[in-house]
């Protein structure tokens, strides 16, 4: 797969698996097309997304290995409160093909996505997490 005539991207494995479910042949339009190889960020294995319907999004692994979809409204929320190597985590489940739901993390919280929209919900653990609400680069050490 490549956006770039000079790069290809190999996608294969649980990477082809998260990239591909539940969207099937959507899943280019819907989610986009990945912007490079997996790369570490945290705990985690992440996949930038772009050129899709609810992008930007990306890949985020889950504590198994599994890959989950961030669509745009999520992936900001998410990096909000720190991203895969904030202190959310990596994420438990993903939100299916409706794109509504809800995606917990492994140290408590989830964000609930719903028409379009993602807002944060605190869990015990993490309540005190502050929203950096002009920040949403992905920042891994």
């Amino acid at each position: 797969m490549s956006i770039d005539p000079d790069t290809v991207i190999v996608v294969s494995g649980d990477f082809y698996r998260g990239y591909t479910e539940p969207h099937w042949n959507l899943a280019a339009k819907r989610l986009g097309y990945p912007q490079a190889a997996p790369f570490p960020c945290g705990d985690a294995r992440v996949v930038l997304l772009t050129r899709g319907e609810y992008e930007p999004g990306a890949l985020v692994t889950t504590p198994n290995g599994r890959y989950v979809w961030f669509p745009r409204a999520v992936w900001r929320v998410y990096l909000q409160h720190g991203g895969p190597a904030g202190p959310l985590g990596r994420p438990l489940n993903d939100l299916g093909a409706d794109v509504d739901g809800e995606i917990g993390f492994e140290h408590g919280g989830a964000i609930v996505a719903e028409a379009g929209t993602a807002r944060f919900v605190p869990i015990t653990g993490v309540s005190s997490v502050p929203a950096q609400q002009t920040d949403t680069d992905l920042r891994c050490p």
